[in-house]
């Protein structure tokens, strides 16, 4: 079953977390299963970030532990930005937005969860800013 971890690390930590079965045992974070790439990149183009298809090419992994994973992605923070530039009032609408995709509903989410996720990035990229630090989003098939 894939496993989908947001971890707040160092750039050039970002071997390390490829290398880890656990990042959160060694790094902040928090767990986002089953907020996968294609999530995350249907968030982009709601956002007025980048179109679904260069997001994308955007959540590429930088760093593969291996060929069957981990895989690491940087979150880009141009997302992290328009994440947290959400206007409190306006999160449910966007989280609603985002939440009723059919990537969801396969999966059994909505809106409930996708605000969940917003609101624990905002937090954390807030956190990684102030320390001049990166988000990664950590999969593992």
């Amino acid at each position: 079953m894939p496993l989908y971890d947001i971890v707040l690390a160092d750039q050039t930590e970002a071997a390390a977390l490829a290398s880890s079965e656990s990042p959160l045992s060694s790094f902040p974070g928090f767990t986002c299963k089953p907020i996968d790439h294609v999530k995350l990149a249907l968030l982009f183009p709601i956002l007025d970030v980048a179109t679904f298809e260069d997001a994308i090419n955007a959540l590429e992994p930088v760093v593969f532990g291996s060929n069957d994973g981990p895989f690491v992605s940087l979150l880009p923070p141009r997302l992290l930005d328009a994440i947290s530039s959400i206007d409190p009032s306006g999160l449910p609408d966007i989280a609603r937005n985002w939440g009723s995709s059919e990537e969801f509903a396969r999966d059994g989410i909505g809106a409930r969860q996708a605000e969940d996720f917003l609101q624990s990035v905002v937090s954390l990229w807030q956190h990684a800013r102030s320390e001049r630090r990166s988000l990664f989003l950590w999969a593992t098939p």
